[in-house]
């Protein structure tokens, strides 16, 4: 049984479409079979919006705690030590330390603001007032 739909395509495109058609010698509904059979393989395991969002409840989010809390360790280990090291260091080391710190702030700004961890967002104010 055949379902016919109505499609509006760019010009440029079915522009192109009918001339490789005529050039292949595929009639032009065996081709668009096959592209959409193709669209659909590729596409049919893909997650559903309306999966996740049944009766309007938020979306499940799972995060892995012991990675977040062991990322944020590292990054207020890292981030302490750097700020302390440029405090110490000599005024033709401070650079150095300044370039550490750039490497490490990002992550740390992102992770302050997804943990609210204040231990970490109070490093974050230390480095602003010491840089």
């Amino acid at each position: 049984m055949m379902k016919q739909k109505g499609f509006k395509f760019d010009r440029k495109l079915a522009a192109d479409f009918e001339s490789i058609c005529t050039i292949l010698g595929i009639k032009e509904r065996d081709a668009a079979d096959q592209a959409i059979r193709d669209w659909i393989s590729k596409n049919r395991s893909q997650a559903r919006i309306d999966v996740f969002m049944r009766n309007a409840s938020p979306p499940i989010v799972f995060q892995n705690v012991t990675l977040i809390k062991t990322q944020l360790n590292i990054v207020k280990t890292e981030l302490a030590s750097a700020v302390e090291s440029y405090e110490r260091a000599p005024s033709e080391s401070k650079f150095h330390f300044m370039k550490v710190i750039g490497r490490i702030l990002p992550t740390a700004v992102t992770l302050a603001r997804e943990t609210r961890d204040p231990e970490l967002q109070e490093l974050i104010r230390k480095v602003e007032e010491t840089l």
